[in-house]
Order: structure tokens, then sequence, then C-alpha cells
């Protein structure tokens, strides 16, 4: 995440990735740290690197089986289209593998 906010000129609070919960204590806080949190993906290489990394990690964790959510809404409005978001996350299936 800190690789990509730098890369992508986004500020995230210090307090925030002190926290290992990224500060929220209720749903209200969630939703504020999420956003901060996925604002950092800026793109379909973005989500891709992302998922590569996550995919990575937990088969080196020996998980064998990954469910995670998407939310097609907030990628769109940074312009990133549904189509490429399906192909970011299949290439990224691909590269873990």
């Amino acid at each position: 995440m800190l690789f990509l906010a730098e890369r992508n000129a986004v500020s995230i609070p210090e307090a925030l990735l002190a926290d290992a919960r990224y500060g929220w204590h209720d749903f209200k806080t969630f939703l504020k740290a999420y956003d901060l949190v996925t604002s950092v993906v800026k793109s379909a290489a973005d989500l891709e690197l992302i998922t590569t990394s996550y995919l990575k990690r937990c088969a080196e964790l020996g998980g064998g089986y990954v469910e995670f959510m998407l939310s097609p809404p907030d990628l769109a409005r940074t312009g990133v289209p549904f189509l490429d978001q399906l192909k970011a996350l299949g290439a990224a299936a691909d590269r873990a593998a």
C-alpha cells in the first residue's frame, strides 16, 4: 500500500498506518479507513500489483483458496472500467500461480 501511495501521490495519515486495524473501531471509522486505503489504487496495473502480492502471500501461508472483496464502483470512479478490473484480477491470478 505504501508503495502505491507514494507512486500515486496519495497522502496516508501516519495515525492510520500506526494502527494494525488502520484506526477503525466502528463501521463509520471502518469506511473512512477503507476509503483512505483504497484511494491508493488508481489504475488496473495498481489493482493487478496489489492482488498479485496478496495472492502470493496467501500461497506462502499455505492458502489454497482465496475470497476477497472488490468494489468495482470505487475503481470506476477513478477511471478504471469494470472489464479492465476483471482483466487485472485474471492477470494477477496467473502471475501468482
